[in-house]
């Protein structure tokens, strides 16, 4: 008993110190492919949502990428928006300012693990238009500390589904009487396309994403309150990575070690670092254990589930 319960007292001073552990900012070197050098994204209808009254209409960005590889580094840019219209409304009416156009598209983000991207954030700077409702007509216009944002929804074949506004966000007005009002874009895209050619968008990975190994980590079977330990490795895959955290789902039975002191490493390409994983086993057998270890870098998270029993 004396061994496990060294075992959990060492596993609250690891999972301490993955709390502390720093992380700096860097940009990973894995790129995103898309398949069109243009778009056509099509709402049918947009909705525009002002202090509770929903302007709805039918609306059309097209536009094009400056490069079908488009670096993770967020707020690069990445393409522009170069046509838009609006027609159909309902409950109001909405006038895109032409003469605003182009208006800029920028890189945001991600969601997912790689390689396993579900969304990519786009920025959108320098959209304007006008909406008339209950008798007032405000303007607005997105500027680089406020901007509206499309985010695109990935199925695992790497197609682009559809485009959603980000309603988090909230559009600046101006006007009489829009000081008060606070705007919001909203709705999913009924198309998108490459412009011209009607053909679905796919977007994938240029380069080899970071690994861990091996995964499942197996511990086999444990005899009652044995210890036992696996070295886990973190592997850089085509660019450079940069470990920031580890930790545990739960810290119940599994505790960590950093003696190569990985946290706070820069991997070179297809570079390697070390940990361990340490099980404590219980008194009783015949149980078994699960717990997912997780790896922070600044290409995303990394998980390997780790097994023992009894």
């Amino acid at each position: 008993m004396f061994v496990f319960n060294r075992v959990r007292r060492l596993l609250a001073a690891v999972l301490t110190a993955a709390f502390v552990a720093v992380a700096c900012s860097s940009a990973s070197a894995i790129q995103l492919s898309l398949s069109e050098p243009t778009f056509r994204v099509v709402w049918a209808p947009a909705r525009f949502v002002f202090s509770g009254v929903t302007v709805s209409c039918n609306a059309t960005l097209e536009g094009s990428f400056h490069s079908t590889s488009i670096a993770k580094v967020e707020r690069s840019l990445i393409g522009s928006i170069t046509r838009a219209t609006s027609n159909s409304c309902s409950a109001g009416t909405m006038s895109v300012l032409t003469e605003t156009l182009p208006w800029h598209v920028q890189y945001g983000s991600f969601t997912g693990t790689l390689p396993n991207i579900s969304t990519v954030t786009m920025r959108v700077v320098g959209m304007s238009a006008s909406w008339t409702f209950l008798g007032i007509t405000c303007l607005g216009r997105t500027e680089a500390g406020t901007p509206a944002a499309i985010i695109a929804e990935r199925n695992g074949a790497g197609t682009i589904t559809s485009f959603r506004w980000d309603e988090s966000l909230p559009i600046p007005l101006t006007g009489s009487g829009c000081s008060s009002i606070r705007g919001r874009l909203a709705g999913t895209s009924s198309s998108a396309t490459g412009l011209g050619t009607a053909r679905q968008i796919t977007l994938t990975l240029i380069g080899e994403p970071p690994t861990l190994s091996p995964s499942p980590v197996e511990f086999g079977i444990v005899e009652a309150e044995g210890v036992a330990s696996r070295n886990v490795t973190i592997r850089a895959g085509t660019s450079s990575v940069e470990v920031r955290s580890i930790a545990l789902r739960s810290g119940t039975s599994f505790a960590w070690l950093d003696p190569n002191r990985c946290i706070g490493s820069t991997l070179s390409a297809r570079g390697t670092c070390v940990f361990r994983v340490i099980f404590g086993a219980p008194r009783e057998t015949g149980r078994a254990f699960e717990d997912t270890t997780s790896v922070g870098t600044n290409a995303g998270t990394l998980t390997d589930p780790v097994r023992a029993s009894t």
